[in-house]
């Protein structure tokens, strides 16, 4: 005859312990709560303070902008901080100049380049660059 050893259970205190952890829980999302409202009350304070001077500011410039990007192989950069002020290059630096003009009312004015620099460049007003193009803005001439 076999006998089984006598394993002594005791009731479960699921009550007590449910309740332990639910104050605790709460007590920490209530410190949760306050911190987080504290954090954001902050942000808006620090974005009122510096949304001003940033608003003022342009854009930052890269250090060169994509012109023509076909492959790493085929590209063309201008790293001038206006397009008229350098001739533009490859991004191993070897020079691939691209020149542009425009003719309004009679005159000639440069765009792009710096090949023809007896031209007068139309003076460049704005730049943004975009994830898939380039946008220059001009003004003068009357335009």
């Amino acid at each position: 005859m076999m006998f089984a050893p006598r394993i002594k259970r005791h009731p479960p205190r699921a009550n007590h312990t449910l309740q332990k952890v639910t104050k605790i829980t709460l007590m920490k999302r209530s410190e949760f709560l306050t911190l987080s409202a504290a954090v954001g009350a902050a942000m808006l304070t620090l974005s009122g303070i510096f949304a001003a001077p940033a608003a003022a500011q342009s854009m930052p410039r890269p250090p060169s902008v994509p012109l023509i990007t076909h492959d790493p192989y085929f590209s063309v950069w201008s790293a001038a901080d206006t397009l008229s002020g350098e001739d533009t290059r490859h991004w191993t630096g070897t020079t691939q100049p691209v020149n542009s003009l425009i003719h309004v009312d009679g005159k000639t004015y440069r765009l792009m380049g710096k090949g023809t620099s007896t031209v007068p460049a139309l003076e460049q007003t704005r730049l943004e660059v975009l994830p898939t193009r380039t946008i220059y803005t001009f003004a003068g001439a009357g335009v």
